[in-house]
């Protein structure tokens, strides 16, 4: 089967969703191609390096096509240049189109109108905490968008949601019917599982941790709705020694001068700044838990999907990535909360094996890519077209 993923960015060498889904879709036999910009998402650290050269280049065994624009609204979409005639030119079996509310929606239904035998999918990442966070968001959304989608809805086959909070998001805001969503969570690589305690042996060493010693993971872009101040002022409860703290990831500026009290303060805390994915599992290897209090990210399946338990704020995407006893959610997330969690599994390393078991068994089972890939082809029998 010929699959075509239309992203509006694409970051090589990442471990989002269009990375990496369209590699086992692409080890399951079929010819996958991913169309995108000229351009990858803009982050703090790569403002003069996000335009790439247009072209056609092999991304690890796919077709990694790169269009020229005529517009970008930043880091949200961009209007490709003649992207139906490309579409044309492939003739894909398969469309997964990257998102729900961008241009190039209306070129994809458009091929579908003309091309009925084609499977065409979309997912959403959307949800109130991340999306309606002004009056702007809210007409944008709930008004331009649900009333675009109502007409465009029928010819979609289905509505991939990561979680939870992304379906009550289709249904509430854009009045989808429940029908053609589907829960297709983020997922991440197994690999390190095959070679899991050497690679936990080396990381451990090369970060000074010893035997006996605790080691938790804080991860990912840090902001304030992150909560990462929250997880460092809970060491003050934390009397133990041996109970250490690893930071990952980028901290812009300004946050930097508020986390960096702690930092500064604590020996047990240390901030190792960003790592790329394929080292970062590693790093989640390392540890004994992931502790990640604030807003969702696809750092929790990640870290899942390296056999780490988790510690999480008690949202829909909290109790379905711990409904495997792979780990906890809190009810309130303050210092308190935190760290008598923290001192409680510290005493209980048992129950911290089980959860780490638990972890891989969920991966192997749900979250893996490999899976994910599957669960992202298994409705089509199902679909008379």
């Amino acid at each position: 089967m010929k699959i075509l993923h239309i992203c509006q960015y694409f970051n090589e060498n990442m471990g989002y969703q269009e990375n990496i889904l369209p590699l086992y879709q692409e080890k399951m036999g079929n010819e996958v191609y991913i169309v995108t910009s000229n351009r990858e998402n803009e982050f703090f650290n790569n403002d003069k390096q996000r335009i790439k050269e247009i072209g056609t280049t092999n991304y690890k065994g796919i077709t990694l096509i790169r269009k020229d624009i005529y517009f970008e609204n930043k880091n949200k979409f961009v209007i490709f240049k003649n992207l139906y005639r490309l579409i044309e030119k492939i003739r894909p079996d398969y469309i997964f189109h990257h998102g729900l509310t961008s241009p190039s929606m209306f070129t994809i239904i458009k091929y579908k109108k003309n091309n009925s035998n084609v499977m065409l999918v979309c997912d959403l990442h959307a949800m109130y905490e991340n999306t309606m966070r002004s009056n702007k968001s809210y007409f944008y959304h709930k008004v331009f968008w649900r009333n675009i989608l109502q007409n465009k809805i029928k010819f979609i086959n289905k509505i991939f949601c990561v979680c939870p909070e992304s379906i009550d998001f289709a249904k509430d805001v854009y009045n989808i019917p429940e029908n053609i969503l589907m829960l297709l969570p983020l997922g991440g690589d197994i690999l390190n599982l095959n070679n899991y305690n050497n690679i936990r042996d080396k990381y451990r060493n090369k970060l000074g941790i010893k035997k006996g010693d605790l080691l938790i993971i804080h991860a990912g872009k840090m902001a304030p709705r992150k909560k990462t101040e929250v997880l460092l002022n809970s060491f003050k409860f934390i009397d133990e020694r041996r109970i250490k703290l690893i930071l990952i990831g980028d901290i812009d500026k300004i946050y930097y001068k508020t986390l960096s009290k702690y930092i500064n303060n604590d020996k047990r805390i240390t901030y190792i700044g960003w790592k790329n994915p394929e080292n970062l599992s590693k790093y989640f290897c390392a540890g004994d838990i992931l502790i990640q209090p604030g807003t969702a990210s696809a750092i929790f399946e990640e870290a899942i999907c390296n056999g780490l338990p988790i510690i999480l704020d008690k949202t829909k995407i909290g109790d379905y990535l711990v409904s495997r006893k792979n780990g906890v959610v809190l009810p309130k997330i303050n210092e308190k909360e935190i760290s008598e969690a923290i001192n409680y599994l510290n005493k209980n390393r048992g129950i911290l094996k089980k959860m780490h078991k638990n972890a891989i068994i969920f991966a192997q089972t749900e979250l893996s890519y490999k899976e994910i890939a599957k669960k992202s082809l298994s409705f089509i029998g199902d679909i008379n077209y």
